[in-house]
């Protein structure tokens, strides 16, 4: 199948998820809003939001015409929604983008066809860059705001690439030209709403499924077994941990099991210092009559 007829189901299909889908832009981060085409077109709405800029991820953007809403800011990058497309990039102009616009207080829409694979993409990396996540929280946390997203494998693996080589560069970067900024207090408030609205939509039998294990109690008085009672040991999951914490477990935990096995490699080396094999102990005794048969044979 030639590529053309390939990117044109592909479109045809991620048109038909969007209709089904539905919805309005989606507020990610305080500022920071993703949603499609239909949503920039939308005046509206557009109004409703205060938009003040427009980053625009499409084949041929520059055919779009803001009639009768126009931001004050516009950004086209034209890229197809392709495996073969290379969006890495243009992460860095696209995340200068949107942190300049939410430093400075105004709403942006960050925007492709359908919002779900290649504009949620560019939101993926900006996540990834100013809260230090990786590519699988990044994707929690953006489906709990906007639970249809889809970036496809290509562009995933263009995100995995950017975590490993480039996204500490661009962190450092932007805490140089924008000092005032720290992702703190609304941030991270809208990471952890989006993060209980993932877990709860996507993940519900993790956190609501109970589970059990068994005890055995004893009745003194009859000195017989009572049968096994079922205990409830988890109704919950733990609460989600921010990223930080996450990093400070990492660190913790190794540690710990490094003095461990430490210790256990001391211990072992203790006890086989102090157990003599039976060769040597037989050994040690002849050598012990020998000495005493010279001496006697001296005397």
């Amino acid at each position: 199948m030639p590529f053309s007829q390939r990117y044109l189901d592909r479109k045809i299909d991620t048109k038909a998820r969007a209709a089904n889908m539905g919805g309005e832009m989606s507020l990610v981060l305080p500022h920071l809003y993703l949603g499609a085409l239909k949503d920039r077109t939308n005046s509206t709405l557009m109004t409703k939001n205060q938009i003040k800029r427009v980053l625009c991820i499409i084949d041929v953007p520059d055919i779009i015409v803001d009639k009768e809403y126009k931001p004050t800011h516009l950004l086209n990058i034209q890229a197809a929604d392709a495996q073969e497309q290379d969006l890495a990039q243009y992460f860095e102009k696209c995340i200068e983008f949107i942190h300049q616009a939410r430093t400075e207080h105004e709403n942006i829409l960050v925007h492709c066809y359908a919002g779900i694979s290649r504009s949620a993409t560019v939101v993926l990396a900006y996540l990834m860059t100013i809260g230090d996540y990786d590519v699988d929280k990044a994707i929690q946390i953006v489906k709990g705001a906007r639970g249809f997203i889809h970036p496809n494998p290509g562009f995933l693996s263009q995100l995995k690439r950017y975590q490993s080589n480039d996204v500490k560069k661009n962190w450092y970067r932007l805490t140089r030209r924008y000092q005032s900024y720290s992702f703190d207090n609304g941030d991270v408030h809208f990471v952890k709403s989006s993060l209980d609205i993932y877990w709860q939509q996507f993940e519900p039998a993790f956190i609501a499924e109970p589970v059990y294990w068994s005890t055995r109690k004893e009745n003194s008085k009859e000195n017989s077994a009572v049968p096994y009672e079922r205990k409830m040991i988890c109704t919950f999951a733990e609460q989600i941990i921010d990223n930080n914490q996450e990093q400070k477990l990492k660190r913790i935990i190794p540690t710990n099991e490094e003095k461990l096995l430490t210790s256990n490699i001391v211990d072992q080396q203790t006890e086989k210092a102090l157990i003599i094999p039976s060769t040597t102990k037989r050994y040690q005794s002849s050598k012990v009559k020998t000495n005493s048969s010279r001496t006697m044979g001296t005397k």
